[in-house]
C-alpha cells in the first residue's frame, strides 16, 4: 500500500502489524500533517466479530482526550469496505522497543507507570476497560510521555459482549487472572495488566513466563512473581509490596481503583509508608499571603540537595522525634503532643546544633524504620526519642539521646515529677543534650532555655491549644481561632511575653487574610497592642522581633522594617524555618532572588521533608530563569507533601511559562485531579493558565466558577473577552476595581493591588484614571511584572507602549520567558507586528546566553 491514497490520506510507510490491525504511517494531504491510519487486515474483513470489536476501538477511544491516550481524528473506510482509524502519529518508541535494550532506571519506570496510571483512570472514568495493557500498546514519544495505544480490545461497560463465548482477549503474558480464564472483567484487569507491565520495566523480564501460552497462564493462576528487591537489591522493599497488591490473584484483594495504586507510589518516592495518608503541612503567612503574592496567584521525585548514603558525621545534628503516649488516651495522646513540641522548641535553641524541624519529624511518628535509617534520611547524626504519660497531676517522660551511627545511647533519663515541673523537664532535656553533643550554650541561649514561660499552668494549656490551631489553620478563622486562644492565655497571665507575641503575629496574619475589610483595623488595633505588651515584657525575646515583623509586613506594607526585625530574630533563633521562611520572602519582594533562594537552601536543609523551603526554593528558581532547577524543586514539594496542591500548582506553571510544555503540564494537572485532596486552590490559576494556552477558553473559565479570590476576576474578565462575551468581561473588570480598591483602602503601599487596579481601571476603558495607578506603582515592584504591564498597555489601547515595555524586558531573568511570549492569551493583540516576533527571538537568544 506504500504510495497509494486512501481518502484524503497519502500512505508513506508500514509502522508495524498486530492481531487487530496494520498500521501505517501517512500524510494527511489537506492538514498537511502526519498521521497513523491502522486497518483491518484484509483476511478479518468478512469476520464481523472482529470488525465489531474494531468499531468499539474507535468509539471508546474517541471519546477520551486525555496527554497519555492516543488521540483518534478519524473514522473511515475505503472503496473495497475495508474499515480503518486516523490516529495521532507520534515520533518516538514503544516500551517493547524501549525494553528490548534493558530494564529501566527506577525514576523513569515510575515515571512512565505513573502516565500510563493517569491515562487508564480517564478510560475507567468513562467506563472504558482497555483489556490489553502491554509493552507494546505503550508509545514512548520523543518528550518521555506515554500515549496508551490499541483500544482494540476496549469495551464499553455495560455493552453486550460481542466475544464468543469463553473466548479471551488480552496478550497472554500481562493477562489478568480472571481474563485467562475468561471471566467477567472490571478496571482491576487493566491495574493488574499495569503491574504485570511494570515489574517487567524494572526486572527486565516477564512477570509470569512461559514457553507456550498455556505454560503463561498456569503461571498466571498458580505462582507469584520473583521479588523485585531479589533481582535489583537497590530498589526500594516498598515496591515488592505495591507489586504484590497490583498482581494479586483474586481482584478483590488488589487495588480497587487506579488512584490508589498511584497514591502508594507516591508515597514510596516521599518515603512515607506505603497505604498511610502522608500528614499535611502548614504554609508559613509569609509563603500564602506573602507581600509580593504575584508567584502565588499566577502560578523522577529525587533531591537537589539529596541527603548522603551514611549517616551525618557531624555529632552537633539531631532529629526530635515524635514522643510516644504511654496510653492511647486522647489526653495522653495530646500530652505527648505538646511535650514534643517544647522539647523541641527548647533544642532548636542552641545554636550550635542543626535541628530538623518538626514538620519533617512529624513524618516519623509510628514508623518502623530504624534510627540509623531515619537519620540518614534526615541527614543528622543523632535521634531523640521518647514517651510520655500524664496522670492527673502527675506526669512521666522518658527521653533517650541515640548516635545513630554507633547506635549507642548517648543520654536517657525519666522524669516523674509532678505536672507543675513540665517546663523544668524539658529545660532540664534540652541541656542534656547540649552537654552530650558538646554544643556550647551561650548565656543568653541558656537563660532562655531556663526560663519557664509562664507560671500559670491553665494559661500555658491556652498557649499550647493556640500553637495547635496556628499550626493546622490554612485560612483566616483558623487564625482567629489560634488569636483568640493566645488572647485567653494572656488574660490568665499578663505577663506571659511569650502568648503576647503570638497574639500579635496572629492577629496581623488574620489583618491580611480576612475578607472583612471593614474589621482590618480592629485587627490592626489587636495585633499592635499584643506586640507592645510582648515587647514591654521581654523586648529582646526572638518571638518579639518575629511579631514587629509580621506587623510591619502584613499591617504595614513595610518590608524593609520587618526585615531588619526578622534579621534580629533569625540571629537569637538560627534553627527557626518559620523566621527563615519570613525572610526568603521578605528578600523576594526586595528582588534580592540570590538571598531569598540562599535561604530556602537552608530551609530545606532543616526541613528535608517539609515544604516551605522547596516551594520558596521553586519560585526563586523559576525567578531566576533557572526553570529547570525550578521543576525539581516542584518535584519534591509533590513528593513531600503528595496530597497537597502547592507542588503540583507550582509544577504546571513552571512547565507551562518556562517550557511551553503543554502536553507534561497536562500530565501534572491529571495526576493532581486524580491525587490532590486538599489545598486545591493552589490548582485553579495553573489549571486555568493550561487551558488558555491550549485556547480552550470556556474550560479556563469553568476552572474558576466560584472562586473570589481578587486576581481571578483580571482571569476571567480576560476569557470573557476572548469568549466575546464583553458585557460580562465588563463586570468583573469592575468587581476587580472594588476588591482591589478595598485593598489598597486598607494597605495604601500594595504594590501588587495597585497595578491589579490599573488592569481594571484599563479593561473599564477608564485611560487616564489606568494611567494614574499605573504611575503610582514604583519601578521595585514593576520587576518581573513585563507581562501584567504589557497587557496593561493593550487593554489601555496602547500597542506601542507594551512593545516598547517588553523590549526592555528581553534580557532580564525575571520578564516574560519565551514560552509566555508565544502562549500568553494577554499578549495576543501584538503577535500580527513584526517587532513582536522579534522580541521573541531575540528574548529566546538573551536566555540561551
Amino acid at each position: 500500500m506504500i504510495g497509494t491514497r486512501v481518502s484524503h490520506y497519502t500512505i508513506l510507510e508500514k509502522l508495524g502489524a498486530g492481531g487487530m490491525g496494520v498500521v501505517y504511517k501517512a500524510e494527511d494531504t489537506r492538514l498537511k500533517r502526519f498521521v497513523a491510519l491502522k486497518f483491518l487486515p484484509p483476511e478479518l474483513t468478512r469476520d464481523e466479530e472482529a470488525k465489531e470489536r474494531f468499531l468499539n476501538e474507535a468509539q471508546a477511544a474517541s471519546t477520551l482526550d486525555h496527554p497519555n491516550i492516543c488521540n483518534i481524528h478519524e473514522i473511515g473506510e475505503t472503496e473495497d469496505g475495508r474499515l480503518f482509524i486516523v490516529m495521532a502519529y507520534y515520533d518516538g518508541e514503544t516500551l517493547k522497543q524501549k525494553l528490548a535494550s534493558g530494564r529501566l532506571p527506577l525514576a523513569e519506570a515510575l515515571d512512565l507507570a505513573g502516565q500510563i496510571a493517569q491515562g487508564l483512570a480517564e478510560a475507567h472514568a468513562h467506563g472504558i476497560i482497555h483489556r490489553d495493557i502491554k509493552p507494546a500498546n505503550i508509545m514512548i514519544t520523543s518528550e518521555g510521555v506515554a500515549k496508551i495505544l490499541d483500544f482494540g480490545l476496549a469495551k464499553l461497560a455495560g455493552q453486550a459482549h460481542v466475544t464468543r463465548l469463553g473466548a479471551t482477549l488480552g496478550t497472554p503474558k500481562y493477562m489478568s487472572p480472571e481474563q485467562a480464564r475468561g471471566e467477567a472483567i472490571d478496571q482491576r484487569t487493566d491495574l493488574w495488566s499495569l503491574g504485570a507491565v511494570l515489574y517487567e520495566a524494572l526486572a527486565g523480564r516477564p512477570a509470569f513466563n512461559g514457553e507456550y501460552e498455556q505454560s503463561v497462564i498456569y503461571s498466571i493462576l498458580n505462582e507469584e512473581p520473583q521479588p523485585l528487591t531479589g533481582l535489583r537489591a537497590e530498589l526500594p522493599p516498598a515496591l515488592d509490596r505495591i507489586l504484590r497488591k497490583a498482581l494479586a490473584k483474586h481482584p478483590a484483594e488488589r487495588y480497587q481503583h487506579i488512584s490508589e495504586l498511584l497514591a502508594d507510589l507516591q508515597r514510596m518516592e516521599a518515603g512515607a509508608p506505603v497505604g498511610v495518608p502522608t500528614r499535611r503541612f502548614r504554609l508559613t503567612a509569609p509563603l500564602r499571603w506573602g507581600i509580593v503574592g504575584l508567584a502565588l496567584l499566577g502560578g523522577a521525585l529525587w533531591l537537589l540537595v539529596q541527603p548522603g548514603a551514611e549517616v551525618a558525621q557531624t555529632r552537633k545534628s539531631i532529629a526530635v522525634l515524635p514522643f510516644v503516649p504511654i496510653t492511647k488516651s486522647e489526653e495522653d495522646r495530646s500530652f505527648a503532643a505538646g511535650i514534643h513540641n517544647d522539647v523541641l522548641t527548647q533544642v532548636s535553641k542552641i545554636s550550635e546544633v542543626k535541628v530538623i524541624a518538626r514538620t519533617s519529624v512529624l513524618r516519623y511518628q509510628d514508623s518502623p524504620k530504624s534510627i540509623k535509617e531515619i537519620a540518614r534520611e534526615l541527614d543528622v547524626r543523632t535521634v531523640l526519642e521518647g514517651s510520655t504519660r500524664r496522670s492527673g497531676n502527675t506526669i512521666r517522660v522518658t527521653a533517650q539521646l541515640i548516635d545513630a551511627k554507633t547506635e549507642e545511647s548517648l543520654w536517657a533519663d525519666t522524669y516523674d515529677r509532678p505536672y507543675a515541673d513540665i517546663f523544668a523537664i524539658q529545660s532540664d532535656i534540652a541541656q542534656k543534650i547540649a552537654a552530650a553533643l558538646q554544643a556550647r550554650l551561650g548565656q543568653e541561649e541558656l537563660r532562655s532555655i531556663q526560663a519557664p514561660p509562664t507560671r500559670n499552668l491553665q494559661a500555658y494549656e491556652h498557649y499550647q491549644k493556640g500553637k495547635y490551631f496556628w499550626s493546622i489553620s490554612y485560612d483566616w478563622e483558623g487564625n482567629l481561632m489560634a488569636a483568640e486562644r493566645f488572647a485567653e492565655a494572656c488574660r490568665l497571665d499578663s505577663t506571659f511575653a511569650l502568648a503576647y507575641a503570638w497574639q500579635s503575629i496572629a492577629y496581623s496574619v488574620v489583618y491580611l487574610t480576612t475578607p472583612n475589610l471593614a474589621s482590618k483595623s480592629a485587627y490592626d488595633h489587636k495585633s499592635k497592642a499584643a506586640l507592645q505588651r510582648a515587647a514591654a515584657l521581654a523586648p529582646d525575646l526572638p518571638e518579639v522581633y518575629l511579631a514587629k515583623g509580621n506587623y510591619l509586613a502584613y499591617v504595614k506594607s513595610d518590608a524593609d522594617g520587618a526585615l531588619r526585625e526578622a534579621e534580629i530574630a533569625n540571629q537569637k533563633r538560627p534553627n527557626d524555618t518559620w523566621v527563615l521562611s519570613f525572610m526568603s520572602d521578605l528578600l523576594s519582594s526586595k528582588q534580592d532572588l540570590a538571598g531569598a533562594l540562599r535561604l530556602a537552601e537552608r530551609i530545606y536543609r532543616l526541613d528535608p521533608k517539609g515544604i516551605s523551603g522547596p516551594f520558596y526554593a521553586a519560585w526563586h528558581s523559576f525567578s531566576l530563569g533557572r526553570f529547570a532547577e525550578a521543576e525539581r524543586w516542584a518535584d519534591i514539594m509533590i513528593a513531600n507533601d503528595p496530597e497537597g496542591g502547592a507542588g503540583y500548582g507550582a509544577k504546571i506553571s513552571f512547565l507551562l511559562r518556562g517550557f511551553g510544555a503543554i502536553d507534561r503540564a497536562e500530565l501534572v494537572a491529571q495526576e493532581a485531579d486524580i491525587l490532590v485532596t486538599r489545598d486545591k486552590d493552589h490548582l485553579l490559576g495553573p489549571e486555568c493558565l493550561l487551558f488558555a494556552y491550549k485556547r480552550d477558553y470556556a474550560r479556563a473559565l469553568a476552572t474558576l466558577a466560584g472562586s473570589q479570590q481578587p486576581s481571578f476576576y483580571l482571569l476571567r474578565a480576560l476569557l470573557l473577552n476572548l469568549l466575546n462575551r464583553p458585557a460580562e468581561a465588563r463586570a468583573n473588570f469592575d468587581s476587580a476595581r472594588l476588591a482591589f480598591g478595598g485593598v489598597l483602602n486598607a494597605s495604601p503601599n500594595n504594590q501588587t493591588a495597585r497595578l491589579s487596579l490599573a488592569i481594571a481601571y484599563a479593561g473599564l476603558g477608564e485611560r487616564v484614571r489606568a494611567q494614574q495607578e499605573m504611575a503610582q506603582v514604583d519601578s521595585l515592584s514593576r520587576i518581573g511584572q513585563g507581562l501584567e504591564i504589557a497587557y496593561f498597555h493593550i487593554l489601555n489601547g496602547e500597542n506601542e507602549a507594551a512593545l516598547q515595555y517588553l523590549e526592555k524586558c528581553i534580557s532580564r531573568p525575571r520578564e516574560p520567558s519565551p514560552a509566555v511570549l508565544r502562549r500568553d492569551p494577554r499578549l495576543d493583540a501584538l503577535r500580527g507586528d513584526a517587532r513582536f516576533q522579534k522580541i521573541i527571538a531575540r528574548t529566546e537568544a538573551a536566555r540561551r546566553t
